[in-house]
C-alpha cells in the first residue's frame, strides 16, 4: 500500500511538471488571444484530472486576457475559474466568476458564451435547490442555443430540465423534456445521448409505478451502452432494471441484473 502511495505522489509531480513547462510554452504564443484560448483550453482539460493546476491554468488565463482587453477571453478565464470553485463545493465564488462571466459575454453579445455561463449558473441552483433560478437559466440557454440551431446542445438543455423537473418529482413534465430531448438526439444520431434519455426515461416511469413501461426504456439504455464503452452508465441502468424486477416482485431476474452491473 506504501508503495502504491508512493508511486501515485510521483506520477502526480511529474505531471504537474510536464504542465507547468507547457504553460511556459503557451505564455510564449505571440498572438494575445490565441495565447488566451490555448491557456483556457489546456486548463479545461485538467480540471478533472489535475484541479491544482487547472487553477494555475486559470490564473494565468486571467492575466493573459486582461492584456487583451477582450471581454469574450476574460469571460472565459471567469468560466473556468467558476467551474473549478464549482467542484469544490464553493457555490459561493462559482455563482460570483459566472455571473461575472455573463455580464462580459452580454456586453459583447457572444451567444455561445453566454448560453455557456447560464447553464454553469443553472447547474449550481439545482444543486443548491433553487429550482425556479436554475429553471429560468436553462430557458434562457434554450433561447441561445435555438438561436444559433445548435441541435446537440438544444437536446442536451432539454435533457437537464427533464433533470430538474424529475428532481422536483414532476415527473409527467420530465418526460415530456426527455421525449422531446429525443427528437434532437435522433437528429444528431449521438447514441450515448439517446442511451441516456432511454434510462432517464426507465427511471421516471419507474418512479410512477409503470413498470412495464420503464423496463422497455431500460431494455433499450442497456442495448445501447452495451454497443459502447459506457460502462459506468450501462451498471448504472443495470441497477435501474433490477429495481424493476424488484418492483415487479422478479426476483431471481433482479439478482441477473445486479450480477449484470458488477
Amino acid at each position: 500500500m506504501r508503495v502504491f502511495f508512493i508511486c501515485v505522489i510521483l506520477s502526480h509531480t511529474c505531471f504537474s511538471q510536464v504542465n507547468d513547462s507547457l504553460l511556459y510554452q503557451l505564455k510564449q504564443i505571440p498572438n494575445d488571444t490565441e495565447r488566451v484560448n490555448q491557456i483556457y483550453q489546456a486548463g479545461f482539460g485538467v480540471r478533472n484530472s489535475d484541479p491544482d493546476m487547472s487553477y494555475q491554468y486559470a490564473l494565468a488565463c486571467k492575466t493573459e486576457a486582461l492584456k487583451t482587453k477582450s471581454s469574450a477571453h476574460l469571460a472565459k478565464s471567469y468560466n473556468l475559474l467558476g467551474i473549478l470553485h464549482y467542484k469544490k463545493g464553493d457555490y459561493k465564488n462559482a455563482l460570483q466568476f459566472q455571473e461575472q462571466a455573463l455580464e462580459l459575454n452580454s456586453s459583447v453579445n457572444n451567444t455561445y458564451g453566454i448560453a455557456i455561463n447560464q447553464t454553469n449558473l443553472g447547474n449550481i441552483y439545482r444543486d443548491l435547490n433553487l429550482y425556479a433560478r436554475a429553471e429560468s437559466c436553462y430557458l434562457s440557454v434554450l433561447q441561445a442555443y435555438n438561436s444559433l440551431n445548435n441541435t446537440l446542445h438544444i437536446a442536451k438543455t432539454l435533457m437537464n430540465i427533464g433533470v430538474l423537473k424529475y428532481e422536483q418529482k414532476q415527473f409527467d413534465a420530465a418526460i415530456r423534456q426527455f421525449k422531446e430531448a429525443l427528437v434532437y438526439v435522433e437528429e444528431v444520431k449521438d447514441h450515448d445521448l439517446k442511451a441516456s434519455c432511454y434510462n432517464n426515461l426507465g427511471t421516471i416511469y419507474r418512479e410512477k409505478g409503470e413498470q412495464d413501461t420503464a423496463k422497455l426504456y431500460l431494455d433499450d439504455a442497456i442495448n445501447l451502452y452495451s454497443m459502447t464503452d459506457a460502462k459506468t452508465e450501462l451498471a448504472d441502468a443495470f441497477n435501474n432494471m433490477a429495481i424493476v424486477q424488484i418492483k415487479k416482485a422478479d426476483f431471481e431476474e433482479a439478482l441477473s441484473y445486479i450480477e449484470g452491473a458488477e
